[in-house]
Order: structure tokens, then C-alpha cells, then sequence
């Protein structure tokens, strides 16, 4: 009588039946002198102990909030797929703000897109570099029966998840958003849903405001 002996990834299971493995076990692994903070890599034929020397640190390329002390008011109603209408950086009694415009600049708010035009607001953002971008903005909401569902959009529609703001929210709500963006790509915040009615947001709703676009 024989018996099949069984082993997996070259070992042999103990008494109990138990097997031990390492990665070195398996026959896609070469692992060579592995060292702290590396990481398991393909390199086309097996997977190898490497460290990473891709870019992994987040630029900031487009800060704006808005300043404690900021006063001032607007006006005019939201519908459906209109753009945000948001402080603009350039307003630097209102906000504080960081920009980088070799890879970000605002757009001025136009009747066309967004509540109202407007140079002192801004509806989007051209993307003069193409790279992957993180884009994040606290939304603020001006409403006394409803509120909107917002989401980040590019030319070639929306991207990330959407946000359902509602007016017994006071603080706002963020919109979040990951894309790989061409040269010349513009980006916006999009009213999707309306639900009951939503206006221009002024300084009191703006407390919550703030926009920050990423490099990654």
C-alpha cells in the first residue's frame, strides 16, 4: 500500500496536521534581504521586496476659507445643474486663500451657470496640469425648507461621491472627490438634486465654506 504525501508550497504538515509558510514558500515570491517599510511588489515575473520610490506626498495646489471677520451678503436661487456659487479667492478682505496657478485657477461666477454673475464669486476651476487631483469642499447651505444634493463634476461628468446637504444641517456637509484630470480639465461643484429651495450662500453661511484641491 502507498500513500500520497500531501505539502503545500513545498512544506510538510507537522504531526498535527498544521502547515507553515512563509512567503519565500511560494513559488511567484523571491524575497532578499527584506529590510523595515518595504513592500511586496509585482515586477512582471514574481512578486519582489522593494521600497517605494513613486511620489506619495499630497500638494497643495487651491486653498480658500473664508476669514472670521468677513461681511457681506448675495443673493439669488439654485436649480438644478447649476454651480456652486462660491467665495472667490481673489477677495482677500473675505478669505484667506493659497493658490498655485501654474496648476489651479477660479473661474468667475456667470448668470449661465451658476445663481448669478458675479467676479467676486467664482462657479469653477481650470486644471492647467494634468495629473490626479483630490478635490474636497466643506459646502455651505442657505435654505429654511430643504437643501441640495451636490457632487463633484468635470468635463466629462461627475466624479466621487454625492452629498445630500440638508437645511437642518447647520455646518454644511463635505463633497469629496479623486480624479485623473487632462490638461485644461475644469472642474466644478454641481447641484444634482434640489429638494425644496436653496440660495447664494453669504458671510453667516460661509463660516462652514472652505474648497482645497490636491496634487497627489
Amino acid at each position: 500500500m502507498s500513500h500520497n504525501k500531501i505539502t503545500v508550497g513545498g512544506q510538510n504538515p507537522s504531526s498535527t496536521g498544521d502547515v507553515t509558510i512563509g512567503l519565500n514558500n511560494l513559488s511567484d515570491v523571491t524575497i532578499s534581504s527584506a529590510s523595515s517599510d518595504q513592500v511586496l511588489q509585482y515586477d512582471g515575473s514574481s512578486f519582489v521586496n522593494t521600497t517605494l520610490s513613486g511620489p506619495l506626498e499630497i500638494s497643495g495646489k487651491f486653498t480658500v476659507f473664508q476669514k472670521i471677520s468677513a461681511v457681506y451678503s448675495s443673493s439669488g436661487n439654485y436649480d438644478v445643474n447649476d454651480y456652486l456659487f462660491l467665495s472667490r479667492d481673489t477677495q482677500g478682505t473675505r478669505n484667506n486663500s493659497f493658490v498655485d496657478a501654474s496648476f489651479v485657477t477660479s473661474n468667475p461666477a456667470t448668470a449661465t451657470n451658476s445663481v448669478k454673475s458675479n467676479d467676486k464669486f467664482m462657479e469653477s476651476f481650470n486644471i492647467l496640469q494634468a495629473g490626479t487631483y483630490l478635490c474636497i469642499c466643506s459646502v455651505p447651505l442657505k435654505s429654511t425648507d430643504g437643501g441640495y444634493v451636490v457632487r463633484w463634476h468635470s468635463n466629462a461628468g461627475g466624479f466621487g461621491a454625492k452629498s445630500d446637504i440638508y437645511y437642518t444641517n447647520r455646518t454644511g456637509g463635505l463633497v469629496i472627490g479623486i480624479i485623473t484630470a487632462p490638461v485644461n480639465d475644469v472642474l466644478r461643484v454641481v447641484v444634482e438634486v434640489e429638494n425644496g429651495s436653496a440660495t447664494a450662500t453669504g458671510a453667516n453661511q460661509n463660516k462652514s465654506y472652505s474648497i482645497h484641491i490636491f496634487k497627489l
